[in-house]
């Protein structure tokens, strides 16, 4: 696995938010339609990205206690 580091999840997070928004702005959707998928858009990719790092730690956590 790739580890992903707190600056680069951020960034990730980040770009997925401004990716919405500008995708929805350009389909000329109404502010609040905007801002609902911005949100909902941005929660997933939170939520995937936050799963890998969890399923990351875990598996670092798995393989310090064998080698110990």
């Amino acid at each position: 696995m790739i580890r992903i580091k707190r600056f680069q999840r951020t960034l990730i997070i980040l770009l997925a938010a401004i990716n919405s928004l500008f995708y929805s702005s350009s389909r000329s959707y109404s502010l609040t339609d905007t801002l609902s998928n911005t949100v909902i858009f941005t929660g997933i990719v939170t939520l995937f990205v936050f799963s890998y790092v969890y399923i990351q730690n875990t598996s670092r956590r798995k393989k310090a206690k064998v080698k110990s």
